[in-house]
């Protein structure tokens, strides 16, 4: 027997177990001669030797760089199978004992070479923490392994079962996209330094709500947001209109950083709440600390969270902007340590703060198949959250066209998404379709358990309008009229009407951007505000209520009618290819203006709807 310093990579398909249930024992005996091939095809490439083999193999490299290499090739390999595989992998550099068995032994069955010492059971330790796909160093690997072109990230320290002290582990790969936090076990857990101590992540105070549900995407905003965080961000405010999942994602953002913070995360929930003088006393309940008689709320909470390292989540800020930006900034000047994430429509204006934009979900294509359609995040978000009221939907092809024309429809709102897949209870899916041409009313029927607000769609457009001043409601209804976006000039000339002056519409306009309601963007270099179309609905019910519609949508077949003049002119000179690239970009408010100028009624002056007709239909605009 010899003590040698090895890398000892250790190997396990996930899901084996599964696939063989459904496979069956035979078809999965193809699969795993596949697998087996694969692995051991790779060895001579990398110089590695195959110690032994269960669901997947203990393998044995003369240097950390070979093995680092077999592991990702051997991921690339095994999902590249006809039935592709996932596999965890674990590695670590250390002593072992090489122990060769007698022939005789080895006629019997047993392995030429048996390989004894701690560092086999600390590489399947670090092996068993993996994620499909994932590969995982000790620091003894990753010092061993020097320079190398791929990405490394620490994961933090775990405690081991067998293993006297934390252990930090390591991922590495070509993708730190695709890097994601082992989830522990009772064998290994993830532990945190608190002053002198390690503290089990698991054990650190905190307040967060447990979701009934899976989080689903926005895994780029994840990364981002723990990102800026670790980077030093100390108060990040999550900007965007109701139902989008601001609440969701700072709620996972604090969950998946919880180690980070070992006096704890901290929801305070500020949607309740009408008296600005409450923000610090419900701070101080979410907290546990107690009122101090004599001394102001505020002041104690500062002394009190002076030395701590934690993070607060203040949710649902926008109609406490003053109040809550007071307390929060207060709270970062005293306690050097806190973080915080903010959820609002509009930003709290206190000094460092980052915004962080939500924006809807990313949509699939209308008329995609299942596989393509279930890549999106908006339709696997759909399908999650059918299954919690219907557990035996399966989505099939005949379904794919409907689901993928749903989620667009719904622009990707997630509240949107999950109140239609509440209505799968008594609904199809053609049938939320139809019914969405009265979306307002088909959207309802979420958990009664949820707060009113939540409950319908229109709801939560309530609750921003409400909020708006007598001008940034007029504005807002005005805005109805376009289709597919709008230019600075177009607004001027739509919205710069009594009550509201031409020279006021763009503070409004402004002021609705920062309250998450329409969104400015760059569309061939020229800046557009948008608005979603759940959005413009709501507003044209409101324009029409308040008896502005004809006069709105006059004004809007005006201004278009100048730009078919100015179009029509200038299609004839050097800036031809500008005109018909602007007039591709005007396209929907275009064809609006047109309808609008053959109805009658309209309030359009009858020989500016011809002209207008006339002009239009030059460049095939129907």
């Amino acid at each position: 027997m010899t003590e040698n310093l090895r890398a000892l990579l250790l190997t396990d398909v996930v899901d084996s177990t599964k696939m063989s249930e459904q496979l069956g024992d035979a078809a999965m005996a193809v699969v795993w001669t596949g697998h087996d091939r694969a692995a051991r095809d790779l060895l001579p490439v990398w110089r590695g030797r195959e110690i032994d083999k269960t669901d997947g193999m203990l393998l044995m490299f003369d240097s950390a760089a070979d093995a680092v290499a077999y592991a990702q090739a051997y991921h690339r390999a095994i999902g590249a199978l006809p039935v592709p595989l996932r596999a965890r992998a674990g590695l670590h550099v250390g002593a072992v004992i090489l122990r060769e068995n007698a022939a005789d032994d080895v006629a019997r069955g047993a392995k030429p070479l048996e390989v004894d010492g701690l560092a086999k059971p600390t590489a399947a330790r670090v092996m068993s923490l993996a994620n499909g796909g994932q590969t995982l160093l000790t620091p003894e690997a990753l010092q061993a392994l020097g320079e190398t072109h791929l990405v490394t990230q620490s994961h933090g320290h775990w405690v081991m079962k067998g293993v006297s002290e934390p252990v930090e582990l390591f991922e590495i790969g070509a993708d730190p996209g695709r890097f994601e936090a082992p989830l522990g076990s009772d064998k290994v857990y993830r532990v945190v330094r608190s002053g002198e101590r390690w503290l089990p992540v698991a054990d650190i105070p905190n307040n967060l709500p447990q979701q009934p549900t899976a989080f689903i995407g926005r895994e780029k905003e994840l990364k981002d947001l723990k990102a800026k965080l670790a980077a030093g961000a100390r108060l990040i405010t999550l900007l965007g209109m109701g139902g989008l999942g601001k609440t969701r994602l700072s709620l996972q953002v604090a969950a998946e950083t919880l180690h980070a913070y070992p006096d704890g995360a901290w929801f305070i929930d500020l949607t309740a709440i009408r008296d600005p003088a409450l923000v610090a006393s419900v701070t101080a309940r979410a907290l546990d600390i107690a009122d101090e008689p004599g001394r102001p709320l505020i002041d104690t909470l500062c002394a009190q969270l002076r030395q701590r390292r934690l993070i607060l989540v203040f949710d649902n800020c926008e109609h406490l902007v003053d109040p809550a930006g007071d307390l929060i900034y207060a709270l970062l000047k005293a306690a050097s340590h806190i973080k915080v994430l903010a959820s609002s429509r509009e930003l709290l204006d206190v000094p460092g703060e980052q915004s962080f934009p939500i924006q809807p979900l990313p949509l699939p294509n209308r008329g995609d198949g299942v596989q393509a359609l279930l890549r999106s995040t908006a339709a696997r978000l759909f399908v999650d959250r059918v299954l919690a009221h219907r557990p035996d939907y399966t989505l099939q092809d005949e379904d794919a066209s409907d689901v993928a024309d749903l989620v667009v429809r719904l622009e990707g709102i997630p509240l949107a998404i999950e109140l239609a897949a509440a209505r799968m209870r008594t609904l199809d899916v053609a049938q939320i379709n139809e019914g969405l041409r009265q979306r307002f009313q088909v959207l309802t029927g979420g958990s009664r358990r949820l707060q009113a607000r939540q409950q319908t769609l229109r709801g939560l457009v309530d609750w921003s309008y409400d909020m708006l001043s007598t001008p940034e409601r007029t504005v807002f209804d005005r805005l109805a009229v376009f289709a597919g976006g709008f230019d600075a000039g177009a607004a001027l000339a739509v919205c710069g009407a009594e009550p509201v002056s031409i020279d006021a519409v763009p503070a409004q306009l402004q002021s609705l951007a920062d309250k998450s309601l329409i969104a400015l963007e760059n569309r061939a270099g020229q800046p557009r505000w948008r608005m979603l179309e759940t959005i413009r609905d709501y507003a044209a019910e409101k324009l029409a209520a308040g008896g502005e519609r004809v006069p709105a949508a006059a004004r809007h077949c005006d201004h278009f009618f100048v730009l078919a003049k100015q179009a029509r002119n200038g299609m004839q000179g050097p800036e031809q290819g500008d005109w018909l690239d602007r007039l591709d970009t005007e396209h929907d408010n275009l064809r609006a203006a047109m309808a609008v100028a053959q109805t009658d009624g309209s309030g359009v002056d009858a020989l500016v709807s011809v002209k207008l007709v006339v002009a239009l239909q030059t460049f095939w605009i129907m």
